[in-house]
């Protein structure tokens, strides 16, 4: 009987939602003509360990950064923030380079505690898999010019990413009847 459940659910078909699926993403939402708003959602340790020490092994690398002094510890962070940020390049149609805020990353105690807590985690687990430490960053992309279209590149260690891209509608809601109809 055991024997047959398990074959049943092994032979039952399994539906993934894209909202449970586990990924980098960046979205790009178009504010005003000139103006679109970047969010990046990243696995931040993972993604710190492929630029800072992309040989080293994992629960080392987050053992090692969990203890590191303040200052080395910032110098750390730094670095690899601006490595990924110099990665990040956005082209208009006319193949020009969009200017980018800085991205707004995590203070030096955030960081840190998503350190620790992967620390204890790969401990915990005795294994070198991380749990992921996901994140949001924003910045935004403005240019003297309207923006139709853009050319995405993005750094290696940002891997497995989905691009998420919008230009939102705006409707009124009609002071007499109190409705709208949305279309999609």
């Amino acid at each position: 009987m055991k024997a047959l459940a398990a074959l049943l659910l092994i032979a039952l078909p399994v539906s993934v939602s894209a909202h449970d699926v586990v990924a980098n993403r960046l979205m790009l939402v178009q504010r005003e003509a000139n103006h679109v708003s970047m969010t990046l959602v990243i696995d931040y340790v993972t993604t710190l360990k492929a630029v800072a020490a992309p040989a080293a092994n994992y629960k080392e690398f987050v053992i090692a950064c969990s203890g590191m002094a303040d200052a080395q510890l910032q110098r750390t962070l730094s670095q690899a923030h601006t490595t990924l940020e110099k990665g990040i390049v956005l082209n208009d149609a006319q193949h020009r380079t969009l200017r980018v805020t800085p991205l707004r990353w995590p203070s030096l105690t955030e960081a840190r505690k998503l350190l620790q807590q992967s620390a204890m985690a790969a401990i915990a687990l005795g294994t070198d898999k991380p749990e992921p430490t996901t994140l949001e960053l924003t910045a935004d992309i403005v240019s003297s010019q309207r923006i139709q279209s853009l050319d995405v590149q993005l750094p290696a260690a940002l891997a497995d990413v989905v691009v998420v891209s919008y230009k939102p509608m705006q409707t009124a809601i009609d002071p007499q009847s109190r409705k709208a109809r949305i279309t999609f």
